[in-house]
């Protein structure tokens, strides 16, 4: 039975990075073990580093300078990676998954792979429209590249992003992100996601309610748009913890972080988007200076 699911599980892993049917996949669950407890809802937040890769209009909300970096270890095969490094209006973020040079477990033979797919980014965010300090606008230039066995390939893609914060409230925000606009690698097209997401801020107690509504084409298949839901929760019962929980299409994420003026430690559990049917622990530490 050990052996059977180890098998099954590097299949999985084989096919999230395209190899079964094609050699493009990049499909990303998401970073930042914050957004992630909240069941990956973040478009419509976007007040912290993991803005990077849910909205890039959210770099005007950060003041100073913030680094990042994600770690988990996804369905026993996939290594998954993220560093972000921002500052006001500007940053530069990395995220990778690959199964290293041998595929394999306890109970299955090690087989000699070495697949990797990686994508970094130059992102731009700020209020470019002066008469309209409250919303703010961003971009993302990203670089895909894509590394197996029998062949490599790269490509470039866009994200753009806009958040709105009401004038007169400002604990209200609402956010809309289009990822991966003309993402291409070998010759094969990247899904296209589409967010559209709000949040609400109370002061007492310290909650923070969000969610976003994602529509995206799925190129591997059938080419049709499908629709999903991400929904979060956190809650600050002192200014030391978080706490959180969320749905994500029905699967329920949960996390907690720890955090000071200079550092943040943040944990998150779930199966979201990409990994529907594995949950998956997630770690990220990030450092403010």
């Amino acid at each position: 039975m050990l052996k059977k699911k180890s098998i099954i599980i590097g299949l999985v892993g084989l096919s999230m990075l395209g190899v079964s049917s094609s050699y493009a996949g990049f499909k990303f669950e998401g970073v930042g073990g914050r957004p992630l407890g909240m069941g990956g809802a973040f478009v419509g937040l976007a007040d912290d580093i993991n803005t990077l890769y849910y909205n890039p209009a959210g770099l005007s909300e950060i003041d100073k300078r913030v680094e990042t970096y994600m770690y988990a270890q996804k369905m026993e095969v996939l290594k998954y990676h993220y560093v972000g490094i921002a500052q006001k209006n500007i940053g530069f973020s990395f995220v990778s998954q690959n199964t290293g040079k041998e595929l394999g477990g306890k109970n299955i033979d090690q087989k000699e792979l070495g697949m990797s797919e990686s994508i970094f980014g130059i992102s731009y965010g700020g209020n470019i429209i002066e008469t309209m300090p409250e919303l703010s606008l961003g971009a993302t230039l990203k670089v895909l590249n894509l590394n197996a066995p029998t062949k490599s390939g790269s490509g470039f893609c866009f994200d753009i992003g806009a958040l709105y914060k009401h004038p007169m409230y400002e604990n209200i925000s609402f956010g809309v992100a289009i990822r991966n606009i003309n993402a291409e690698v070998l010759d094969e097209e990247i899904d296209e996601v589409l967010c559209v997401g709000g949040s609400y801020k109370l002061d007492d107690p310290k909650v923070t309610l969000v969610g976003d509504i994602i529509s995206k084409k799925d190129y591997a298949k059938t080419e049709d748009t499908k629709y999903g839901y991400n929904i979060g929760l956190e809650y600050l019962p002192i200014p030391l913890l978080a706490v959180r929980c969320g749905l994500a299409d029905g699967n329920i994420t949960w996390g907690f972080g720890l955090s000071q003026d200079k550092w943040q430690l943040d944990y998150a559990f779930g199966a979201i988007d990409a990994l529907k049917d594995f949950n998956n622990h997630y770690i990220s530490v990030s450092l403010k200076f």
